[in-house]
């Protein structure tokens, strides 16, 4: 799955993230709307590759870079969305 491309996940009342999905370094697009979720796992900030919803990701990495080294596993949506 490392060289996985697309992710959709939409549609299935998910509350939450696994870290693996860290591992999945080749992915561009992960679709994960209308879901439940309230946090991001911060293995999400190394998908380098992701394109969908720069101005998000630009800030979500933001927030992780301040959480490494806290020994928290998930960044709020709260404090990336407006």
């Amino acid at each position: 799955l490392r060289n996985l491309r697309w992710l959709n996940v939409q549609y299935n009342k998910l509350k939450s993230l696994p870290p693996a999905i860290g591992k999945l370094i080749r992915l561009e697009r992960l679709h994960c709307g209308n879901n439940e979720l309230t946090a991001l796992p911060l293995e999400i900030g190394a998908l380098v590759e992701l394109e969908e919803h720069p101005f998000l990701l630009r800030q979500f990495r933001k927030l992780v870079k301040g959480h490494q080294g806290l020994g928290g596993h998930s960044v709020s949506l709260g404090t990336i969305l407006p």
